[in-house]
């Protein structure tokens, strides 16, 4: 009871005392919604969040790599797949100092898109500006089917 005489509400909990069921399940509601974690390929904890946007005549993918450098960034396309690679490895300057707190990450990634067939490969543009790579893939231009008249005989 609270000072005022009543009775408190208290959350709710997993059937047998089990916090930890109980963290699950909220977990599990609170990214229902969400796409799930892990389930790109590539992604880890390096993996850089994506934006990618389709247009008429091309689609527009943005990938957030703060702290790398041009020259640590590859893309590539392969079979339909555009892929994004990424390293950064941990500099040792000669500080003197004993480390404290790292919380940097350093590694490499790959982040892959199914880009298909419909796109042309030879007109794939990148570029990185302040931390933020951007990707433009244009389309194939939609033909218009040609008719074509049968003479009957």
């Amino acid at each position: 009871m609270n000072d005022q005489g009543r009775k408190e509400v208290q959350p709710a909990r997993a059937a047998g005392g089990f916090p930890f069921l109980d963290r699950d399940f909220d977990d599990m509601f609170e990214g229902f919604f969400r796409p799930m974690r892990g389930l790109a390929r590539g992604a880890g904890p390096l993996a850089p969040a994506l934006d990618v946007t389709e247009h008429d005549d091309h689609y527009l993918v943005h990938a957030e790599l703060p702290g790398f450098r041009k020259e640590d960034i590859k893309v590539s396309l392969d079979r339909g797949q555009l892929s994004i690679e990424a390293e950064t490895k941990r500099e040792e300057k000669g500080e003197g100092g004993r480390p404290i707190l790292r919380e940097r990450r350093y590694g490499r990634f790959v982040r892959s898109l199914d880009v298909g067939d419909g796109i042309q490969p030879e007109k794939i543009q990148a570029r990185y500006e302040d931390g933020v790579l951007e990707i433009t893939v244009p389309k194939v231009a939609p033909s218009s089917p040609e008719v074509k008249r049968i003479p009957i005989s």
